[in-house]
C-alpha cells in the first residue's frame, strides 16, 4: 500500500520562506484507477484528510484550537440530574414542591435549569408557595389545643342531656352542673 504522503508534493518558496503544499492529481487518479488502493469509506477518507490537515498545520506551526462544547446543550431540558439537585440545594430550593414547580416549567418552556431560575415568574411563584406554607404552618390545626371553654361546656352539656354522663374533668363537671341548675331554676330573673 503506498504511503499517504506520496500524493503530497512539497516545495519551498524562496521569497517568503513558507512551505507550499500541492496535491498531485495525476498520481491520485492513477492510484485509484489502477486498483492499488482499495475503495475507502467516506468516514475513513474524512479521517485521513483530517489527519493530513493536522500534520500540515503542525509543520506550519499553526495550532488547532479545540472546539468548546456547551454542556447545557447536551443535557436534555426538563430532566434534573444530581448536579442540578446540588445547584438547587445551594440556591435554597430543597422542598419537593418547589423542585416540582421548577421541573414542570423546565419541561413546559423547554429551558435549562439556570434559565428557569433566572425567570421572575418562577421566583414569584416559589415565593408565594413559601408564604402559603408559612401561613399554613403558623395556623393551629383543628385539635382541641386552642379550643375555648364555652365550646367544650356546650358539648359536655349536650352529652349530659343525651345520655346523662358527666365529663371526667372536675372543673368542667362543676360548670356543667351549675349550668344545668341555672337552666332549671326559674326563680332567677332573665337579665341575670
Amino acid at each position: 500500500m503506498p504511503n499517504e504522503e506520496d500524493n503530497i508534493i512539497e516545495s519551498e518558496n524562496n521569497e517568503s520562506g513558507e512551505v507550499a503544499t500541492e496535491y498531485s492529481e495525476e498520481e491520485s487518479e492513477e492510484s485509484e484507477t489502477e486498483g492499488e488502493r482499495p475503495t475507502e469509506a467516506p468516514e475513513a477518507r474524512l479521517a485521513r484528510f483530517e489527519r493530513q490537515a493536522k500534520q500540515l498545520r503542525k509543520k506550519l506551526g499553526k495550532e488547532e484550537k479545540p472546539e468548546v462544547k456547551k454542556e447545557e446543550a447536551e443535557q436534555p431540558t426538563g430532566e434534573l440530574d444530581n448536579a442540578d439537585y446540588a445547584l438547587l440545594a445551594a440556591k435554597g430550593y430543597e422542598e419537593d414542591d418547589e423542585i416540582g414547580i421548577i421541573s414542570k416549567y423546565m419541561k413546559k418552556w423547554d429551558l435549562t435549569l439556570r434559565e428557569v431560575l433566572k425567570d421572575e415568574d418562577i421566583k414569584d411563584r416559589i415565593l408565594k408557595l413559601r408564604r402559603d406554607k408559612d401561613v399554613k404552618n403558623a395556623t393551629p390545626s383543628g385539635t382541641r389545643r386552642g379550643g375555648s371553654q364555652s365550646e367544650s361546656l356546650e358539648v359536655a352539656m349536650a352529652k349530659f342531656e343525651k345520655d346523662g354522663t358527666l365529663p371526667k374533668d372536675f372543673d368542667l363537671k362543676i360548670k356543667v352542673i351549675e349550668a344545668i341548675e341555672a337552666k332549671e331554676n326559674t326563680n332567677k330573673p332573665r337579665w341575670k
